[in-house]
């Protein structure tokens, strides 16, 4: 097993090493990074981690959430296929990740944007009333 985990990372590695690089220029990474959905992806990624797996519990039934009769996630996972699983955890935590975006997040930072910016300046002396250092 140790052998499987060195070469899955000797792997990625090698792969991701020369994509990453400082001012290598890479045209996957470019057309990767620049597209609108990704970067879309990317400003509510918080939500996304944050909504994720309350999502698979509802898609899965668990009991944890809904008070029912705690059945092991091995059990349920077995009873779904992963694609059903994945494409519809994926558009509803999109859904919720963007809904606590824009409705929670943006005001929230904006707000405190504007508290730090109306602070009033502390009050720096003047360069002929510095106190000279002996």
């Amino acid at each position: 097993e140790l052998f499987w985990h060195v070469l899955v990372l000797t792997f990625s590695v090698l792969l991701l090493a020369p994509l990453m690089m400082p001012d290598a220029p890479s045209r996957l990474i470019d057309a990767v990074t620049t597209n609108r959905p990704i970067r879309y992806l990317g400003g509510i990624s918080y939500g996304i981690y944050l909504w994720h797996v309350f999502f698979v519990y509802v898609r899965l039934g668990d009991g944890d959430v809904f008070g029912k009769t705690i059945v092991p996630d091995a059990m349920k996972r077995g009873s779904i296929g992963f694609w059903n699983l994945f494409l519809s955890v994926f558009a509803m935590t999109v859904v919720a990740a963007s809904a606590s975006h824009y409705l929670v997040e943006r005001p929230l930072i904006n707000r405190l944007r504007n508290v730090v910016r109306n602070r009033p300046a502390t009050e720096q002396p003047e360069p002929s009333e510095a106190v000279p250092v002996s």
